[in-house]
């Protein structure tokens, strides 16, 4: 679908601040599967001006409130994809924030065309805007999330845009499970056992990671299935980089993120 067309169907997310967002999503790709075409609308929904600001962390970043819009867009997705974490700086912005004055009943909009199995482009605080690689095939159901700052609003407005359905890989169907809990360990089998199974997509051989430290990752071997759980054989992972000997163990509750088959790199990881 087109995503103008798009527009007139799909109500935005809740009110926060006076501004509602809305997100759209359209395949795009002649040749490949994974490109999509991306519309973020951020809609002032009150009868007078807003002045929006942006929200950099650092003066390092350089834009306008529109660059500041598209990258710091979080996608949030369910089937819940893992994140393992990077480090960042504390923010110590100094410098003014750019700003938009938004028009009674306006909106300002950002467009982008993404390929591979990312929806952006562009991203600002990569500990806290969310940009997921796409582990499996299937049908996503995707959010975006933005914050910034309203003239005469004594706290920032975090928004929350309407849901779209992303077709990854071309798929229509349930994605294999992205995530999932350990619900249980047998340290003198070096066995774990997860909150996934066969009615979520997981089969044997599927591998799962587990961070337990800084530099510390477990890999987790799907080794069998019932429906709403499978038992996995646990060994410390060499992925993205060799582990300690010693690594902190696997614990209860800690979340695994599917290792996604056929790629080499690890930087889906990030």
């Amino acid at each position: 679908m087109h995503l103008i067309a798009a527009e007139s169907l799909l109500p935005a997310g809740p009110e926060s601040g006076g501004l509602r967002l809305r997100l759209l999503v359209a395949p795009s790709g002649a040749t490949s599967k994974d490109a999509y075409s991306v519309r973020a609308d951020l809609i002032n929904v009150t009868d007078n001006p807003l002045i929006v600001s942006a929200l950099w962390a650092y003066d390092g970043d350089k834009g306008d409130f529109k660059d500041y819009f598209e990258s710091a867009l979080s996608i949030e997705t369910e089937p819940q994809i893992v994140f393992f974490g990077i480090q960042v700086m504390a923010d110590h912005r100094i410098k003014p924030q750019p700003t938009v004055v938004i028009p009674a009943n306006g909106s300002v909009s950002v467009e982008w065309k993404s390929s591979g199995r990312r929806l952006k482009n562009k991203l600002t605080l990569p500990l806290e805007v969310m940009n997921p690689y796409f582990p499996t095939e299937g049908l996503f159901s995707v959010h975006a999330e933005l914050k910034v700052a309203v003239s005469g609003s004594g706290k920032p407005a975090l928004l929350r845009s309407n849901e779209q359905l992303v077709p990854v890989g071309g798929s229509s169907r349930a994605p294999k499970a992205s995530s999932a809990t350990v619900i249980g360990i047998a340290p003198e089998r070096n066995q774990a056992t997860l909150d996934q199974g066969a009615l979520h997509g997981v089969e044997a051989g599927d591998e799962f990671l587990v961070r337990t430290g800084m530099g510390d990752f477990w890999l987790l071997t799907v080794t069998s299935v019932q429906d709403r759980w499978s038992a996995a054989l646990m060994k410390i992972s060499d992925k993205p980089f060799p582990s300690r000997t010693n690594a902190p163990v696997v614990k209860l509750g800690m979340k695994a993120g599917f290792v996604p088959q056929n790629v080499s790199e690890t930087t889906w990881m990030w």
